[in-house]
């Protein structure tokens, strides 16, 4: 007798990009000023890179890509404020160059499935951190991102089932019993409210993140620094990132709700953090103390996408 499909395994990847849009794209030979441009019409952070001569994909650029080639290039050390000119020649480098440095783990693979693939083969990928993949439809490609599939798997939690068929995870259940506050958690990182952009750019890189809570010298929670926050940004924007933290985000925020940070208590439930994040469009919430004021950890789409998935890590 043929083992019963969950639901994960039965219905394909066709049904979360039956509607989006065709995927915007940039050529491998494009500077980055046209990356930039791109970026900033369509309104995304990311972009795939087309190789002609291949006929193929070669990565995916991102903001964040282009904020760790600038911060770490024209706002260095030994030069942190770089006339206009310095920027905008940074900006001229191909982005083929861009992604073959392979600034980030992200950046080193591009990934790709059919749209006739079960949903549960993105589960793995996208629980360990992989922000978007590539769907191939009929008339071209769609990006497949974790906000698309939270979506899904929230509205479908009542009625799925993991392999094996163990119950799908309770989201009503409190955070810290769901293992999202354990010791296997990397220790949350937090950026002091005056210090330059740039500089906290630079150190939520070298950990390995994108995004930290902003803290008074209190240690309270008065903002987020991630790299949404990019959004927009071209060449003669890039110099704001000289500005203290707290200048930067009121050039990029307008919701002082958005800019204090989006927060859940440390006994809020799945459900609660994750209708946070997809009303509030973020990748995050910043778990808080008893106090309400002081961040204590994180819940991110990755660790949300990890409990729906047979490939949870945090267990």
């Amino acid at each position: 007798m043929a083992e019963e499909k969950t639901l994960l395994q039965e219905l394909t990847l066709r049904m979360l990009v039956a509607d989006k849009r065709g995927l915007v794209a940039v050529q491998e030979d494009e500077t980055l000023e046209d990356a930039l441009a791109v970026l900033a019409r369509e309104n995304v952070l990311s972009l795939p890179v087309w190789n002609s001569d291949r006929s193929g994909f070669v990565g995916i650029i991102s903001m964040w890509d282009v904020m760790t080639y600038v911060a770490f290039g024209t706002f260095s050390m030994e030069n942190p404020t770089p006339d206009q000119f310095e920027v905008f020649q940074k900006t001229q480098v191909k982005v083929g160059d861009v992604v073959a440095a392979r600034l980030h783990d992200e950046s080193k693979k591009v990934w790709e499935f059919s749209q006739d693939e079960p949903i549960e083969t993105v589960l793995e990928p996208m629980s360990k951190g992989v922000h978007r993949v590539l769907v191939k439809k009929e008339d071209g490609y769609s990006l497949l991102t974790q906000t698309d599939l939270i979506r899904f798997l929230i509205s479908y939690s009542s009625y799925g089932q993991r392999v094996g068929d163990a119950p799908i995870t309770d989201v009503r259940k409190p955070i810290g019993e769901l293992g999202l506050l354990g010791e296997n958690k990397p220790k949350l990182l937090t950026l002091r409210e005056d210090l330059p952009a740039v500089d906290g750019f630079r150190i939520i890189d070298q950990h390995g993140f994108t995004a930290a809570p902003v803290v008074n010298a209190a240690g309270e929670i008065v903002g987020t620094l991630s790299a949404s926050d990019l959004r927009g940004l071209r060449s003669h924007h890039l110099s704001s990132v000289l500005l203290p933290i707290t200048e930067f985000l009121a050039l990029k925020w307008v919701d002082s709700g958005a800019r204090r940070g989006v927060v859940v208590a440390r006994n809020g439930t799945l459900h609660e953090a994750v209708v946070q994040m997809v009303l509030r469009r973020v990748h995050r919430v910043w778990v808080m103390d008893d106090d309400g004021k002081t961040p204590i950890g994180v819940v991110s789409m990755s660790d949300v996408i990890s409990k729906f998935s047979p490939y949870d890590f945090l267990v």
